[in-house]
């Protein structure tokens, strides 16, 4: 079993602690491990721990650097190290095997990296929303999709049997306003992939004419979490001001839980989150 702990990667050998316990095995290819956020695997470890290899990013192209790491996926055969690289705060990712060696290294996006998480899809495709949505071939680093408008930041939680994604906007800036969306996972068609939206909802966004500065909202807070065919999303919107005030919006901070098929509300409870699911 492998650990990623502050840039380091661990092995310890899988012990069972009691005869009814199994330990195994287990992708973490997306924040909080699974769609439910359960923040926990099926690994099992114990001490002490050993330090295998250290690596540290370091940007081939332009005249870039790279910030600490921000988040690292694991998986049978590899791992997905997340950074950001500067001074364009562009996304980095790259791809290395279990012993440490650099099999790709792609930045993406334009600027305005909020360090949102990747996921990556039944071992082939990365998806992330960040500064626009993206698919990623998980081979090579190469993009084969995008949801077309710039500007949108967000989670994702996948929802594989039912061949679907949900996401977030979680700032209105320069381009779509705040809500919540479902889509299609990608597809051929033709010659290219596509990513359908199924369904959107609590579009808004509050817009100041005085200059570009002014026209943002934003969500603090909040979170995606699919359990079944419930959606929960958790907002808290703020204006271009830095008001919290109801009259700013049409939909305000809460809980709300959708039906995940057609985005149909089911409920909402009227609070402030302060943390993600």
């Amino acid at each position: 079993v492998y650990f990623i702990i502050l840039g380091f990667i661990i092995r310890t050998p899988i012990v069972n602690s009691s005869p009814s316990l199994e330990c195994t095995n287990e992708s973490w290819n997306t924040y909080g491990h699974d769609e439910r956020r359960t923040f926990a695997s099926g690994g099992c470890i114990s001490g002490p721990l050993t330090t295998l290899w250290r690596y540290v990013p370091s940007p081939t192209q332009g005249p870039y650097y790279s910030s600490p790491v921000k988040q690292v996926l694991a998986l049978d055969d590899s791992l997905l190290v997340r950074y950001s690289v500067n001074p364009s705060e562009k996304t980095g990712f790259d791809r290395l095997s279990l012993s440490g060696n650099l099999l790709w290294s792609k930045y993406y996006g334009i600027n305005y990296d909020r360090d949102h998480w990747p996921t990556i899809i039944d071992t082939s495709t990365i998806l992330f929303n960040e500064d626009r949505l993206y698919a990623i071939d998980f081979s090579n680093g190469l993009y084969i999709a995008s949801d077309p408008p710039f500007d949108t930041w967000g989670e994702i939680v996948v929802d594989l049997p039912n061949s679907r994604f949900y996401t977030v906007n979680d700032i209105y800036f320069d381009g779509p306003k705040t809500y919540v969306a479902a889509y299609t996972l990608p597809y051929r068609s033709g010659n290219s992939f596509v990513m359908s939206l199924i369904w959107k909802k609590l579009n808004q966004g509050t817009t100041n004419q005085t200059g570009f500065v002014g026209k943002v909202s934003d969500i603090l807070g909040g979170g995606l979490v699919r359990d079944g065919d419930t959606l929960f999303y958790a907002p808290r919107y703020r204006s271009h001001n830095g008001s919290y005030n109801i009259e700013d919006f049409t939909y305000h901070s809460g809980i709300y839980a959708f039906n995940s098929a057609n985005g149909a509300q089911k409920w909402s409870v009227s609070t402030l989150p302060s943390t993600r699911i």
